[in-house]
């Protein structure tokens, strides 16, 4: 994460190229506050005009609230007291859809589907999803109330350190499936580990790396893991940039900015393009809503044809 201690000069130098838009800025900061009506919300301005400034350069940069900087922060480092579950709001509270092992919440015996209406005496009804992590403070018991098949049960749960694995390694039959969530360099490093235990598992036919849903990463990491790998199913979007955080001086928010762009091997800039799969398949609109996975049954029907180990996506 980088400080932002010479922005002031940028602005305000009469060398700078940019000194049209900062005299654009107070220009029109100078016309709201002459003739808008009443006193505007200053905050809301400046995160306003902040978020219009970063996402007017590409697209793909983001000023972040410090609440959404250290959201960020903490999950790219870890170190944030946490259940080790995975919440979605349901009409009577909060629903379990996810339990990491060895977690505080496995170690709680919190299972999927489990519903969670109380936290000590506070109700969950109608609480904002957002809200919730807020509630977990401190590194002590605290009691949920939740419903398991219509049961009324208690529990008691101790938050702790916890970062949740970037893989998940499944096996349909002799077929390993690893999927994973992002693409860092704690990620690449778990992908070697599973890899390792894949190859040595008896009777290996294949392995299926899923990156459906991931939202990106190291580039470095995704190149040495990718590479390995025959890509199936549609073209990727295209936001083909290395970004970083800026943390403003003084101030406790901060922006994502690219600071680079990335091409393919013949140099031709991936972004706003994608990357094209060795084999396209298209899924149709209501795709999502089917049981079966149309991208998996490729994969699996190519490694059937073709047993290789450590060859399909």
């Amino acid at each position: 994460m980088k400080k932002l201690s010479h922005l002031l000069f940028l602005l305000t130098s009469c060398t700078n190229p940019y000194q049209k838009l900062h005299h654009s800025l107070d220009e029109t900061l100078s016309i709201i506050e002459e003739f808008y009506p009443e006193q505007p919300p200053i905050e809301k301005l400046r995160q306003g005009m902040l978020q219009g400034l970063i996402q007017g350069v590409d697209g793909h940069g983001s000023y972040l609230s410090e609440e959404q900087l250290r959201s960020l922060v903490e999950k790219v480092e870890g170190g944030k007291l946490k259940l080790g579950i995975v919440l979605v709001k349901h009409k009577d509270g909060l629903i379990v859809r996810k339990v990491y092992e060895n977690s505080a919440g496995y170690l709680a015996d919190i299972k999927e589907s489990d519903i969670f209406t109380r936290l000590d005496e506070i109700s969950l009804n109608s609480i904002n999803l957002n809200d919730f992590p807020r509630l977990i403070k401190e590194e002590r018991p605290y009691s949920i109330t939740l419903l398991r098949k219509n049961k009324c049960l208690t529990k008691s749960i101790t938050p702790g350190f916890f970062v949740p694995p970037s893989t998940e390694l499944k096996w349909l039959k002799k077929i390993a499936h690893l999927k994973f969530d992002c693409i860092s360099k704690e990620g690449a490093k778990e992908v070697e580990n599973q890899l390792h235990k894949i190859k040595s598992a008896p009777g290996l036919k294949g392995l299926i790396l899923y990156l459906r849903d991931c939202p990106g990463g190291s580039f470095e990491a995704a190149v040495g893991i990718v590479s390995q790998f025959i890509l199936i199913g549609t073209t990727t979007g295209g936001n083909a940039t290395a970004k970083e955080i800026f943390h403003y001086p003084n101030r406790s928010d901060g922006l994502i900015l690219t600071i680079a762009f990335l091409n393919d091997p013949l140099g031709k800039r991936i972004n706003n393009e994608g990357i094209e799969p060795h084999m396209k398949i298209e899924e149709s609109p209501l795709g999502h809503q089917k049981s079966k996975d149309i991208y998996i049954n490729k994969a699996l029907e190519i490694l059937q044809k073709n047993p290789q180990p450590g060859k399909t996506d």
